[in-house]
């Protein structure tokens, strides 16, 4: 059975409405019997460069740690800690099929609010490992 596409919804002010040129296709789908799930998706201002700047220089200073054994770069340090904070990584098969490949660790789709979030999950993980962050002006300023 293949699934029905998506049907797109835009709020007017007081309630959910299907756009326009989805309408007769989700009055048809939502009388037809069948169950569909609804997702609905905050948009928001995305994180700003001066978030990401701070990611960095803080994935820098976690570099200093040793983590099973090994030091990682700031790269590595960034896909453990947004694993850690709960975002969702999937992993995908390798063209070989011998290896997977981790998938879902970005930050460039952030809101500035959940990048804020993040920001303080790598500093007060951070600070519980002994890792020794500079002293910035700037993280009075988030």
């Amino acid at each position: 059975m293949t699934a029905p596409p998506p049907i797109y919804y835009t709020w007017n002010g007081q309630a959910m409405e299907p756009m326009d040129r989805f309408s007769r296709l989700a009055e048809q789908s939502f009388t037809s019997g069948h169950c569909y799930k609804m997702m609905v998706v905050e948009e928001g201002e995305r994180r700003s460069s001066e978030q990401n700047a701070k990611m960095w220089a803080m994935l820098t200073e976690f570099s200093q740690l040793e983590h099973n054994g090994r030091h990682y770069e700031p790269e590595h340090w960034k896909a453990i800690l947004l694993h850690a904070w709960g975002q969702e990584i999937e992993f995908l098969p390798a063209l070989d099929g011998k290896a997977f490949i981790p998938y879902g660790n970005q930050s460039s789709k952030m809101l500035k609010r959940d990048m804020v979030s993040f920001l303080e999950f790598i500093m007060a993980e951070g600070t519980k490992r002994g890792v020794k962050f500079a002293d910035d002006p700037a993280d009075h300023q988030r």
